[in-house]
């Protein structure tokens, strides 16, 4: 299954009070139900130039 989300920010302010800025990406919809993944799961995520992979863990397989 694909889906197609835009990235968006995040912000907050440092210790001098300035507002920065983060990337975010808001992940949410009953497809996540459809593909294995239920609400109190642990999930390994993987991060590599331009790609994230995110993996249910079994139970037991918290980190």
């Amino acid at each position: 299954m694909t889906r197609f989300i835009k990235i968006g920010y995040s912000s907050r302010k440092n210790a001098y009070r300035r507002i920065l800025f983060f990337p975010k990406l808001n992940l949410t919809g009953k497809w996540f139900r459809e593909v294995g993944f239920e609400i109190g799961d642990s999930v390994e995520v993987q991060c590599s130039n331009g790609c994230i992979t995110i993996k249910r863990l079994e139970n037991g397989q918290d980190s």
